[in-house]
């Protein structure tokens, strides 16, 4: 049984393939890529046909209401089945497809789809059921929960069993799919899971499976966009959105302020918060 040579290997993978070599890998690259593909055979899942998924995308089309009525008008409609599909010559890189290459993007719920998309409130969205036309075969990148990487700091530990660094590279493989890529962010942040994407697919997955950080859900890529055929498509308004945050840091002080607030405070000249009209 394969194993890896240590918990920090997707760390070192991912800034080979991002910085170093792309499309040629090295040994240790391809190393890395076997040891991944024959451990995820214990990450093996399948999708029953009849499935149902959701997908979600900003934007609408046109329909006509009332027509050949005097309240004829033009109200915004979903999207029809072919648009809610990847295009080829529209495909940018994605987290899991490169450009030029369409995967079909799917959800287990219709508030993770919508989630995914980050619309803004008063956006559209066309959101549509896929059902699914035949058994998949996808790896499961949701199982494994990312650790702190303890060894970077102290040392990766001799002893560390096999079984706890596959559980740690696995951990940050899951973490590299599911992290939140912002637009101002450069697209290479996709490379690293775009080289896995591709080996699970050489390997005769049908998807990948990955945990959404934006919803309480589940996110499904298809290599074949045709696996998956459009149940039925409606169009929903962003109504309003939550945040919700937690400290992860201690803060800092800037002492030159808090001196000020200090005396403020002494002098019973206790800030207040702006007022805005309502």
């Amino acid at each position: 049984m394969a194993a890896f040579s240590s918990a920090d290997s997707y760390r070192r993978f991912e800034q080979t393939v991002k910085h170093k070599t792309r499309y040629f890998h090295d040994q240790q690259v391809r190393t890395f890529l076997d040891t991944v593909l024959e451990t995820s055979q214990y990450r093996k899942e399948s999708i029953k046909e009849f499935s149902v998924l959701f997908r979600a995308q900003r934007g609408y089309t046109w329909r006509k209401d009332n027509e050949g009525e005097p309240e004829e008008m033009e109200v915004p409609a979903a999207f029809p089945p072919e648009r809610m599909k990847p295009l080829a010559e529209f495909a940018g890189d994605g987290r899991v497809n490169p450009k030029g290459i369409p995967y079909l993007y799917l959800a287990s719920s219709l508030d993770t789809a919508i989630a995914e998309v980050r619309p803004w409130v008063g956006s559209y969205i066309s959101l549509a059921q896929f059902v699914i036309r035949r058994e998949l075969v996808v790896v499961d990148c949701s199982r494994d929960q990312r650790k702190f990487p303890f060894w970077l700091v102290n040392g990766e530990p001799k002893e560390m069993p096999p079984q706890e660094r596959e559980a740690a590279v696995w951990g940050d493989i899951s973490y590299g799919f599911s992290r939140p890529v912002t637009p101002d962010e450069p697209v290479t942040e996709y490379v690293p899971t775009q080289v896995l994407a591709e080996a699970f697919h050489s390997h005769g997955y049908d998807g990948i499976v990955y945990r959404s950080l934006l919803a309480d859900g589940y996110n499904i890529a298809l290599f074949d966009c045709g696996t998956a055929e459009v149940l039925n498509c409606g169009l929903y308004e962003t109504r309003s959105m939550s945040f919700k945050s937690e400290q992860c840091d201690n803060p800092y002080f800037v002492t030159k302020y808090c001196d000020e607030l200090k005396k403020h405070r002494e002098a019973d000249r206790k800030p207040e918060p702006p007022k805005f009209s309502q």
